[in-house]
């Protein structure tokens, strides 16, 4: 949340308006924007600023938002024009790719009420061809909980914890 937030007029002439075919996340966007072309970022130690929580407003429905984020994102993550590091970049392609492909394959199976080798099947060949999904910890714990014994209770093992953030 950032109610308080200013900058100059140099900043919107380098980096343009709001995209304003965004609804969620117009900010964050803009931000990695003035990231991207490294503008000075500084902080005011003093508030200047109130928030109201509010039941309908938009930074509290984070849910709503996770798809325009994850496709505002991706150019940064998966294009090599912006600086970041190979093991960084891997590892949030990874993230990326979990949230925005693993999870929905995993949602897709469910509603076709698949079988649980034919689940397994399917994201074993998404795991195969996306090997990024291994830097990510809650692919691993998936992983490691699909792989073990199953009590009779829970013999799907992959249909745990498949909402996205």
């Amino acid at each position: 949340m950032q109610p308080e937030v200013f900058w100059n007029k140099r900043i919107a002439d380098k980096i343009g308006s709001f995209r304003e075919d965004l609804f969620w996340v117009m900010d964050y966007e803009y931000w990695l924007r003035m990231l991207r072309t490294r503008c000075s970022v500084g902080f005011i130690d003093a508030e200047i600023a109130a928030f109201r929580l509010q039941p309908e407003q938009k930074s509290r429905q984070s849910e709503r938002s996770v798809e325009e984020l994850l496709q505002v994102v991706r150019p940064y993550i998966f294009e090599d024009d912006f600086p970041i590091g190979w093991f960084k970049r891997t590892e949030l392609k990874g993230k990326w790719m979990f949230h925005a492909g693993f999870l929905r394959e995993v949602e897709l199976s469910q509603q076709r009420s698949e079988e649980r080798w034919r689940r397994l099947l399917r994201l074993a060949w998404f795991s195969v061809l996306h090997p990024e999904l291994f830097t990510v910890s809650r692919f691993r714990e998936r992983l490691l909980n699909a792989l073990a014994i199953r009590k009779r209770s829970d013999p799907v093992g992959l249909s745990k914890n498949c909402t996205r953030p």
